[in-house]
């Protein structure tokens, strides 16, 4: 807090991982609310700052035009904190208390709440409603059910214009999420990044965004990684891939990948290939790499950055 308030050419801070409790929250965030304040992008990720520490940032956020990207997942918040912060970038025309509207990077994933709340939800949605500056938003570990992301669809996301990149990692979405998700790729023309990895949606999840992946010419980043799906599912993704050209990334790893979807990805993999090389395009990013013994097609694992 004191380097902040001495030194106003600080633009990012790092402080993740350490044990910056709700004191210390505080501290920041006066400095943060200050006029002369310049930083851009502050980390609190893993620090316990707790409910009282989350109401600060919410408050510092009414204040502060400098902040672009904040990180404050895992950081033991509640739900007095999450609205708190919800609150601060989505406050409707008329209501009291500045909305920030600078803020471009918010991750508020792995909060502390150990069952499905859908207070948060609706506040999630509503600020989403109201935002128009956010482009990525970070929602992991949510403990989010199906119906919580419905909510969020209806309400939220499907009114929202600004969000690019949305991280929905870690949460207890099944295949019946299928229809939503199918519905906010399709309806939502500025979502170009989605990371659904380790859920559960299964081949009817999978179905589900296959069925628009080649319409969605938006969309460049898919990672559907751990979500238990088998064959059906990465079939129709496979041949779904081939039909969509945009799609820059696309991470499978972790599903139950068996002798026909490795053939189906084998197969559509060299078709991408062969048309990029004689495109002069930037080549598709994929955690699987297709090869064959006993002519039989097989995939390998691919660590991508």
């Amino acid at each position: 807090a004191c380097c902040l308030q001495s030194d106003s050419s600080i633009q990012s801070i790092n402080l993740a991982g350490n044990n910056i409790g709700p004191q210390g929250a505080v501290a920041i965030c006066k400095a943060l609310s200050a006029p002369g304040c310049r930083l851009q992008a502050l980390s609190l990720n893993s620090n316990p700052l707790g409910e009282e520490g989350m109401l600060a940032i919410g408050e510092m956020l009414r204040a502060n035009i400098s902040l672009r990207a904040l990180d404050v997942s895992n950081v033991d918040a509640a739900i007095k904190g999450l609205v708190g912060v919800c609150n601060a970038l989505g406050a409707e025309e008329g209501e009291a208390g500045r909305c920030n509207n600078t803020l471009e990077a918010l991750d508020i994933g792995a909060h502390n709440i150990h069952v499905p709340q859908d207070t948060v939800t609706l506040s999630l949605a509503r600020m989403l409603a109201c935002n128009s500056s956010l482009t990525e938003l970070g929602l992991s570990k949510h403990r989010m059910v199906d119906s919580q992301l419905e909510t969020l669809v209806s309400y939220g996301l499907l009114r929202n214009k600004s969000i690019t990149s949305l991280d929905l990692r870690a949460n207890r979405l099944s295949g019946f999420s299928g229809p939503q998700l199918e519905r906010l790729l399709s309806e939502a023309p500025h979502l170009s990044c989605i990371n659904l990895a380790s859920n559960m949606l299964g081949d009817s999840g999978a179905l589900a965004l296959a069925r628009t992946m080649p319409y969605c010419s938006w969309l460049h980043m898919l990672d559907i990684r751990g979500n238990n799906i088998s064959e059906q599912g990465l079939v129709a993704v496979a041949e779904a891939l081939s039909m969509s050209p945009h799609i820059q990334v696309l991470l499978i790893w972790g599903n139950v990948l068996g002798p026909a979807s490795s053939r189906a990805f084998a197969d559509t993999l060299a078709a991408i290939e062969h048309s990029q090389d004689r495109a002069g395009q930037e080549k598709l990013v994929i955690d699987v790499h297709p090869f064959e013994v006993d002519g039989r097609a097989q995939l390998a694992f691919v660590q991508v950055d």
